[in-house]
């Protein structure tokens, strides 16, 4: 009766004993779920499905018990061998139906959600930048192979579970300790860069808050920074040697164009002019331009684009 209710949707397999059922499920095709009875002949349906739940390869599958017994006690027998759920004899085929469809479509969104954390888990374990997450009570759930050597430096096993203030007391009141409360009592993104107390390194943060705790991007510009500490020096010693280089042309040539201007005003009170006034000119039009030569100098600066 079952196999006719349902053929018109699925593809069935039918075992007569457990012996068979057994052989099924652990096939190459093995079924997405079991619809088992309990009352078999050799083997019953608790032991068929006690095998099935020790089988790493094939404990996933979803058990549904199909019987008429009806005590409380062999229902709750089924479920704690890891049986979903009952359908009791005689069943209505349109409750049947809707039992069957719902555990397939939620056994294969499982694995659907399954293959996409492997994918997740298989990028954040081969990037070079640290990620991970804490939940809600601030316990670190989740570490990746770069966070265990920068900053924590320790492996997750000694991470996991445990209180991100408790192991690292050090971030209490800092700068680091406000963006975690922004971002988890917002649910907001937070950006910045930081010098982490814990190794001494540059760390550009992207903090994502979600309603039940926080995910940790990290990227360590520790190079980056101290090239620009680099040029920042760089500039402050170029405006130095700017402003020393003007001081010591601008006192030169104060003193060659005070002697000159003397020199020519005394040859014309002798009616002998010494110098041309062209000279003078040309002089003084090297002079100004050193007055502004401090603040006309190349400074070295990062490019950001």
């Amino acid at each position: 009766m079952l196999s006719k209710l349902l053929a018109e949707d699925y593809h069935i397999q039918i075992a007569t004993n457990g012996a068979k059922a057994l052989d099924i499920a652990a096939g190459v095709n093995p079924p997405d779920l079991v619809l088992l009875d309990i009352m078999m002949p050799e083997m019953d349906g608790y032991e068929v499905c006690r095998r099935l739940k020790a089988n790493e390869l094939i404990r996933s599958i979803p058990v549904i018990f199909v019987t008429a017994m009806d005590a409380t006690e062999d229902e709750e027998k089924g479920l704690s061998l890891g049986a979903v759920d009952y359908i009791s004899k005689p069943f209505q085929p349109g409750i049947v139906r809707a039992w069957v469809r719902n555990q397939i479509e939620r056994k294969r969104a499982e694995e659907t959600m399954l293959e996409a954390q492997m994918r997740t888990a298989t990028v954040l374990d081969s990037i070079a930048d640290t990620f991970y997450s804490l939940d809600n009570k601030w316990r670190f759930i989740e570490v990746n192979p770069a966070a265990e050597k920068d900053p924590f430096g320790r492996p997750a096993t000694e991470l996991l579970g445990k209180v991100i203030w408790d192991l690292y007391p050090d971030l209490l009141g800092t700068r680091i300790h406000e963006h975690y409360l922004n971002a988890m009592k917002n649910c907001s993104l937070e950006h910045y860069e930081s010098k982490s107390p814990l190794n001494e390194h540059w760390y550009e943060v992207f903090m994502y808050g979600r309603r039940n705790g926080i995910d940790v991007y990290m990227r360590d510009i520790t190079e980056r920074r101290q090239a620009e500490d680099a040029l920042h020096q760089a500039n402050k010693k170029l405006t130095l040697l700017s402003s020393i280089t003007r001081h010591d042309i601008n006192n030169q040539l104060t003193v060659l164009i005070g002697f000159l201007s003397c020199m020519n005003r005394n040859r014309e009170v002798n009616r002998t002019p010494f110098l041309n006034q062209d000279i003078i000119t040309t002089l003084d039009m090297i002079y100004y331009p050193t007055c502004s030569f401090e603040s006309s100098h190349v400074e070295i600066s990062r490019c950001t684009g």
